[in-house]
């Protein structure tokens, strides 16, 4: 009797030996499920359980992109013994990359003239013959001569409207003399 039993367990290993389920137990499916979600690279923030029910591991928890959730996905399947997995990980950007990605872009010098010089065309009141502009780094020196104080106020009001102008350099003139930026605040 006891030659039948053993005879029976090594027909049944022989036969079933290939089943994942002999392979590795499902604590270790587990484990190796953690240590091949471990192993990803580049993954962003993330937090992931995941379980184990006949063959079929589910993840749940969170990640930072829809990429990282495919590759923890595909990282699950891979492991001996698991057939399918069930994918509940949920997409919660990292607040942290998304402000860096959104952070406005300044607009290039270039960009800060075009709108300098087509806001003042745009304007009336002041002759621009003779005025020129340059911009360096956001900071725009003007300079030329004009007939009233009132029409440098507006120049420069004009151009300090313009976005991406962090300073003004004037080197206007009124009738020849130099116009007073004395500010104190």
């Amino acid at each position: 009797m006891k030659n039948l039993i053993r005879l029976t367990i090594m027909i049944c290993l022989l036969l079933f030996s290939n089943s994942p389920i002999f392979a590795l137990g499902y604590r270790d499916i587990l484990k190796e499920v953690g240590n091949e979600i471990s192993a990803l690279e580049n993954l962003g923030k993330y937090q992931v359980d995941y379980e184990y029910q006949r063959g079929e591991i589910i993840l749940h928890g969170s990640a930072s992109s829809e990429i990282s959730r495919l590759r923890i996905e595909k990282a699950a399947l891979s492991v001996k013994g698991v057939k399918s997995v069930t994918n509940q990980i949920k997409i919660v950007p990292d607040l942290e990359q998304v402000a860096v990605r959104s952070a406005p872009i300044p607009p290039s010098d270039q960009a800060i003239l075009e709108s300098i010089k087509k806001s003042l065309r745009e304007n009336e009141g002041f002759d621009l013959h003779g005025v020129s502009v340059e911009v360096k780094n956001g900071q725009v020196t003007i300079s030329g001569s004009q007939h009233s104080f009132r029409a440098v106020d507006k120049i420069l009001s004009v151009v300090l409207m313009v976005d991406g102008v962090k300073d003004i350099n004037s080197q206007l003139l009124v009738n020849g003399s130099a116009y007073p930026l004395k500010h104190k605040s």
